[in-house]
């Protein structure tokens, strides 16, 4: 069996399984102060189960990432809010977003 053929198997096995469940981003803005700063590195989870109010996300919208909090977390859908809430473009803006497009679980540092 060549290499090809066994990540081919694989991939067919587990089909829904994150690779590396690690995410590690640099924050940007100032839309989470006092609690995340600007240049402040961020590890989070990709393989995360539940979602609370107060949970730091990484989501995407519009096809940008975006660091928020959880204020509400509905079966389908959680409303966001940055800790700066006069620098922040959440969801008073945008509205809630789908839990489809969380992409991680803030856990590090803990705020």
């Amino acid at each position: 069996m060549t290499t090809k053929q066994l990540k081919i198997i694989w991939k067919a096995k587990q089909p829904n399984t994150v690779r590396f469940p690690l995410l590690v981003r640099r924050v940007s803005g100032e839309s989470m102060l006092p609690n995340l700063r600007s240049g402040q590195i961020i590890f989070g989870n990709k393989k995360f189960m539940k979602l609370r109010t107060g949970n730091v996300i990484v989501f995407k919208h519009d096809n940008i990432e975006n660091i928020k909090r959880i204020v509400v977390a509905a079966e389908d859908t959680v409303e966001v809010r940055g800790d700066n809430s006069f620098l922040s473009t959440d969801s008073r803006s945008f509205g809630p977003i789908k839990r489809s497009t969380i992409i991680a679980k803030v856990w590090w540092p803990r705020t």
